[in-house]
């Protein structure tokens, strides 16, 4: 999974370095919703410049990815295995994913 999130990074390499990544999901808009949670570094190649910690949420179900900034790489880590909520990630109401579906996609 490391290397399929590395790909959208790839317009901008070495600035994004993959730490940690997880699946879940979550209610949103009254419907069941598939999560990849990534833990990054960002750290852009300019002298002094120091890094930044994020948690990005990528939605699976439908176009969506919000990128939270963490005060350091232990809480990046730290929130990576925190479920998220709602107002964690950006969704819409359509499409969206059934139990059957998700389940599919866990096996």
């Amino acid at each position: 999974m490391r290397g399929w999130l590395a790909r959208f990074h790839g317009e901008y390499p070495r600035l994004y370095t993959v730490l940690a990544v997880r699946r879940t999901e979550v209610t949103a808009g009254g419907a069941m919703r598939r999560l990849v949670i990534e833990a990054a570094r960002f750290q852009l190649q300019r002298r002094g410049a120091s890094a930044e910690w994020l948690l990005i949420y990528w939605c699976i179900d439908g176009p969506g990815v919000v990128f939270h900034r963490c005060p350091a790489q232990s809480v990046a880590l730290q929130r990576l295995s925190d479920e998220p909520t709602e107002i964690d990630i950006v969704f819409s109401s359509t499409p969206t994913a059934t139990a059957q579906v998700s389940d599919r996609h866990c096996r």
